[in-house]
């Protein structure tokens, strides 16, 4: 019972600090720039603000990375809590939630090297003179890696919030039961996270990634606060059967 407990509370503390290593590191990246390096003509502007705000890119990638961590945290510890209620929704919950974070991890490292470019374009470096126009090329061309990997996280992660959703929503109850509304959170920004892919098409991807975000944001908080007050793992019993 003791360990039941304490996981529930690892658990719930490591949402908390998941979803504010989310809030910091969206907030530091919009204050360097709120520039789009894969439009071609938005990469100067982005680079130059990547310089002039370097401390603060730095910081806004090593809180993505800390995210990416806390995500292969949260895949074993979520496995652990809800494999009693559904031990394949689990399973593919610990494949999402792991190839997001290696995927997310991927990300950053493309986000590293941008940050690398931009102190060359503006100061010099690697052989070429400040300002030099192919740069400028190396930078969209990472700027689209970065995007392509990117996405490719929020669809993973997408297939874990879903798994995850759908254990807490409909899963015959277990030792840990949430209450039910935090699985239709968990659905609804699972479904925003594949949507997402609209953005390449439309700017109403910007709109999804919002509502993925502050849905992703309400179900850590929320969900992390419940288990770090509940750590005997009570709730809303619900009643269906397991896919």
């Amino acid at each position: 019972m003791l360990w039941s407990n304490n996981l529930n509370r690892l658990t719930g503390y490591t949402m908390v600090l998941t979803a504010a290593c989310l809030v910091l590191g969206i907030a530091t990246g919009i204050i360097v720039s709120d520039q789009d390096p894969t439009i071609r003509s938005e990469v100067e502007q982005t680079l130059i603000a990547i310089e002039d705000n370097n401390a603060l890119a730095i910081i806004s990638t090593t809180f993505f990375i800390l995210l990416n961590i806390a995500g292969l945290f949260l895949a074993g510890l979520f496995y652990l809590l809800f494999r009693d209620r559904s031990p394949l929704l689990s399973i593919i919950l610990l494949i999402g939630f792991v190839t997001s974070s290696a995927t997310g991890f991927l990300v950053e490292g493309f986000n590293i090297g941008l940050i690398g470019i931009a102190h060359s374009y503006v100061n010099g470096g690697a052989g070429l003179a400040a300002g030099d126009p192919a740069l400028l090329d190396i930078a969209n061309f990472v700027a689209h890696l970065s995007g392509a990997t990117d996405l490719m996280s929020f669809t993973t992660l997408g297939v874990a919030l879903l798994a995850l959703g759908v254990i807490i929503w409909e899963a015959p109850a277990g030792r840990v039961n949430p209450p039910r509304l935090f699985g239709l959170v968990a659905i609804l920004a699972a479904l925003s996270a594949f949507l997402a892919w609209i953005v390449i098409a439309t700017d109403i991807g910007v709109v999804l990634f919002a509502v993925q975000g502050i849905a992703s944001l309400v179900f850590l908080l929320g969900g992390g606060g419940w288990l770090i007050m509940n750590p005997g793992g009570g709730g809303d019993p619900p009643a269906t059967d397991a896919p």
